[in-house]
């Protein structure tokens, strides 16, 4: 049969553009049918979840019974084996005691803050369907902030074959009854309301804008006068020596930044209108960051002082700017005659951020170091590992970063971190903070950067407890050279005794997050790791001093059922007990790496 007519376009085409024309059809309506699948497989895994609080009252002792509603908005049935739903939690041991839905489905503590629900064989879900599962932790659950974060379901089909989707449609319902918000039945704090609020608020005064002081921290002395000196566009910034030009530059790109000035820098000492001259001197014996600031009638500014000193002096110019100006970068400023001296009164001023548990890429720790050189910190403590992360690269040792710098779904048994602190089950997702690390540069950076801003930074690197994410990226290291037939690559650097049958829980909830002190590859694993670390501060041209071992919260029953432990305690009875195990590895061992080694307050027990 002919379907070619005069009326049929198609049929006055060329066979050659025919046949294009039918593959575009072709490829159009597959792309149609992919995009469909796409979206049925997507509501296919559909599922609505909703938590909420019954009450943290219910018990004589602080206890929590909460529920999970789960509404089944897919195509498919939820059965016994097909799916299971993995969240994070503030840690909370589960009362599995205590389950309304004990036949039906489980909430689950698999380690640290990591859950899961995981159905009985018995459970059955179908479409448009829902359940509530109710479950009961110790403590309390009292607020927002206590609630599972990160949801995802794993779902498996018939031939085990998983897919991963994290839950869009979370509600974490309010919390509004007493039972709900109280921590326990005797709790006797008054319940939040808008009335108890204004009450409080109530009681306050606000203070007279002339008795605020713009400087933060309040100087040593201060003296303001009611007259004010003029500033413009054009402004000279004069330094006396070589030593502070860096300060010169700061103090430029300040205001540069702040008014949209032009400012010029240049070496020597002026007496000339619309300048500010900073000068090295000794202001004080007793500390090298005191200095002197005097805004002048003449319209001249005075900063002096040491390196450090002169350099806090202008922070404290620019916190004078008035805000109005910094807005409308105008082409002028008055400032109050000021005479100011200053001296810290704590020589330590430090800050500690910790970016294990959320990383944060370095562009961020500039903008914290610039906020803590405002206020005159000089100090970062920086906590790079711990249970759930590792961020700094080590070269020698790249299963740290590799296995140790990213989380996602996986198994406990497995040499990989899971999910916490709701990074979700995919590494690197977007808007997630649980996966990332410093490069080796990336880290000279920060110490630059820092060193710039006369900031010390002290990095926290943690053992014996706190340390998961370095075992298991040892683990990963060891089956890697296992799997190569290279014993003795493979247990170089391992940081467990594989017979130890010890049984403890951190209070984190983690039960696998302590290095075993006994093996020598420990204390090489931790000076290798030092060592790369000093030469990260040698090429940054600075030194390190002193470094943060952490070593808190070792729970109690590590090490008590170690081989390797009973035989070195046999070699060195002076040991006498295995709580000692932690004075051991914090003693000569570690003090030979570094000048300094510090810790947190149960450290050294």
């Amino acid at each position: 049969m002919n379907y070619c007519s005069k009326k049929n376009p198609f049929c006055s085409l060329t066979p050659t553009f025919k046949v294009i024309l039918n593959h575009s059809l072709v490829l159009f309506l597959l792309a149609l049918q992919l995009a469909c699948s796409e979206k049925n497989k997507s509501q296919k895994l559909s599922i609505a979840v909703a938590w909420e609080v019954i009450s943290n009252t219910h018990k004589d002792y602080p206890a929590s019974k909460a529920s999970f509603t789960i509404r089944n908005n897919s195509q498919r049935v939820l059965d016994g084996e097909n799916w299971e739903l993995y969240f994070n939690q503030c840690p909370r041991s589960i009362d599995a005691d205590n389950f309304d839905s004990l036949s039906i489905a489980r909430v689950e503590h698999i380690n640290g803050d990591w859950y899961r629900i995981k159905p009985q064989k018995n459970f059955l879900l179908k479409p448009d369907e829902q359940i509530t599962l109710y479950y009961e932790t110790s403590h309390w659950l009292i607020k927002e902030t206590d609630a599972p974060v990160g949801l995802y379901i794993v779902f498996t089909d018939e031939k085990r074959n998983e897919t991963i989707t994290e839950v869009e449609d979370y509600t974490i319902m309010s919390f509004e009854r007493p039972e709900q918000i109280l921590r326990h039945k005797d709790d006797n704090l008054s319940l939040p309301s808008p009335e108890n609020d204004f009450a409080k608020n109530n009681k306050l005064n606000l203070l007279p804008y002339d008795n605020l002081l713009s400087i933060v921290p309040t100087p040593k002395s201060i003296k303001v006068e009611k007259s004010k000196s003029l500033f413009s566009n054009g402004l000279i910034i004069f330094y006396d020596d070589d030593e502070i030009i860096s300060e010169a530059t700061e103090l430029k790109n300040q205001l540069n930044h702040l008014l949209g000035w032009d400012i010029k820098i240049s070496k020597g000492y002026t007496k000339q209108k619309n300048s500010v001259q900073l000068s090295k001197k000794n202001v004080e014996e007793v500390s090298h960051e005191a200095y002197r600031l005097m805004i002048n009638e003449d319209r001249t500014i005075h900063i002096e002082g040491d390196k450090a000193g002169i350099f806090y002096g202008i922070q404290s110019l620019i916190a004078l700017l008035p805000i109005q100006c910094i807005i409308e970068n105008g082409e002028s400023v008055e400032l109050p005659l000021i005479a100011v001296e200053d001296s810290p009164r704590f020589a330590y001023r430090g800050v500690h951020i910790d970016v294990v548990r959320n990383f944060h890429p370095k562009e961020t720790i500039f903008k914290i170091l610039d906020i803590l050189a405002f206020y005159k910190i000089n100090t970062l403590h920086i906590h790079l590992t711990d249970d759930e992360g590792w961020r700094i690269e080590i070269p020698s040792l790249p299963e740290l970063t590799k296995v140790g710098g990213q989380r996602g779904h996986t198994t406990k048994e497995s040499p990989s971190l899971h999910p916490a602190y709701g990074s979700g089950a995919t590494p690197y997702a977007k808007g997630k903070h649980g996966s990332g690390f410093y490069t080796r540069q990336d880290f000279i950076e920060i110490l630059q950067y820092a060193n710039q801003r006369h900031i010390k930074v002290i990095p926290e690197i943690n053992l014996p407890g706190h340390a998961r994410a370095a075992i298991k990226a040892m683990e990963a290291r060891h089956l890697h050279y296992m799997q190569k037939g290279d014993v003795n690559a493979a247990n170089e650097f391992r940081l467990i005794d594989p017979d130890d049958k010890s049984i403890y829980i951190s209070p984190q909830l983690s039960n696998d997050n302590v290095v075993n002190v006994a093996r020598e590859s420990v204390f090489h694993f931790f000076e290798t790791v030092v060592d790369e670390i000093v030469d990260m501060y040698t090429e940054a041209k600075l030194p390190l001093d002193i470094l943060h071992i952490g070593g808190d919260e070792v729970p109690k029953g590590a090490w008590t059922k170690s081989p390797m432990v009973d035989t070195l305690m046999k070699d060195h009875p002076e040991i006498k007990h295995f709580k000692n195990m932690h004075v051991y590895f914090t003693g000569e061992p570690l003090k030979s790496l570094v000048p300094k080694v510090s810790g947190w307050q149960d450290g050294k027990k």
